[in-house]
């Protein structure tokens, strides 16, 4: 009984460490180009994605990046 305790009790915090360091991102208003060598060039199409510190915060970010144009928008 006390094995399943302890098991427990790591896996607990684990999970707390986890939910704990995931509010210790950060948003950037300016984020880093990247060389367009890294992009192989058939690829097509828009990608959105979201970022943000915590919900109801004001740090919520929208970024659309097209991969035809090689250009990222905030």
């Amino acid at each position: 009984m006390k094995t399943k305790t302890l098991i427990a009790g790591l896996v607990a915090g684990f999970a707390l460490n986890l939910v704990g360091n995931a509010a210790d991102a950060a948003c950037i208003s300016n984020p880093p180009s990247q060389s367009n060598a890294s992009f192989p060039s058939a690829l097509t199409g828009k990608l959105v994605y979201h970022s943000y510190v915590s919900y109801g915060d004001g740090t919520s970010q929208l970024f659309l990046y097209d991969f035809s144009a090689r250009t990222l928008t905030q």
